[in-house]
């Protein structure tokens, strides 16, 4: 059932962007789920293929032309994310005809997040339902987290439409932060409750990086080697990459990792390093 959801997502989302590009997200009737530690998210419409895709569904390609910065600009008109999506799909060459050359903000509650090919931009999931949004900031959900209510504004081109959003306003608290050694020990206690209590929600884990493990992409436990119940931090290979890049993931190394408890077991997915807190 779960590949059927995915695959009409797909289909969708190739028909969304047949007649333009606008970087408004489509919507589905539930938050993305995953049954484990895979990076498994729907389909983004959020653009043509200029601008690159998902995980796997090819070869990368050009990066679109960086986003105006509009922190300070005034908008033109305001939608709430799933009212400029309905009005995207009834007719885009209206949507575009209408409100070209105008500064459109958005806002609305991140409900999840995602990254690009490329690892080099991401993508917010703003509901409600699950409107796809890529920002022009290349690691949007360090600084928009699921919970918090994001404020997004673009710059409507002609032909074109938004070819990425700036983060102007977060509000709200982030997911809550527990340590690994804090999380182990409540899952040792009472698995059930535990489980219960963390599945399907984002948290901030805090530790220090005790094992890396390179597969299809990079498990990173935070508690010490044989110890029962493991916490370990799934990272997609987009994040491999990056990580060989700039050595992020070293031994040793204390960090804080959001990401999504999926299962039974304390093992989060979709996990992104936070920076440091000051």
């Amino acid at each position: 059932m779960r590949h059927l959801r995915v695959t009409r997502a797909r289909i969708l989302s190739a028909l969304l962007l047949i007649p333009v590009t606008v970087g408004c997200g489509g919507k589905t009737d539930t938050p993305p789920t995953q049954s484990g530690p895979a990076n498994t998210t729907p389909a983004s419409t959020t653009q043509t293929p200029t601008s690159g895709g998902t995980k796997g569904a090819g070869p990368e390609v050009p990066a679109p032309p960086p986003a105006e910065d509009l922190t300070k600009a005034k908008p033109d008109v305001v939608f709430e994310a799933a009212k400029l999506t309905n009005e995207l799909r009834e007719n885009s060459g209206a949507f575009l005809e209408k409100y070209s050359g105008k500064v459109i903000e958005i806002g609305g509650k991140v409900v999840g997040y995602d990254q690009t090919s490329r690892g080099d931009t991401g993508r917010l999931f703003i509901g409600p339902g699950i409107n796809i949004y890529e920002c022009a900031d290349p690691r949007p959900m360090t600084k928009a987290m699921p919970g918090q209510k994001v404020t997004l504004r673009g710059m409507c081109k002609p032909g074109l439409g938004v070819n990425q959003w700036t983060i102007v306003a977060v509000e709200g608290d982030p997911p809550p932060t527990v340590s690994a050694e804090q999380l182990a020990k409540e899952y040792k206690e009472n698995e059930d409750k535990t489980a219960e209590k963390y599945r399907g929600k984002h948290l901030i884990v805090t530790g220090s990086i005790q094992e890396l493990k390179k597969e299809i992409g990079t498990n990173v436990t935070l508690t010490p080697p044989g110890q029962k119940p493991a916490v370990v931090c799934f990272f997609g290979g987009d994040f491999e990459r990056i990580a060989e890049q700039s050595e992020l993931f070293k031994s040793g190394k204390s960090v804080r990792v959001l990401g999504e408890w999926v299962s039974g077991a304390p093992t989060l997915s979709m996990c992104v390093l936070l920076p440091p807190t000051k």
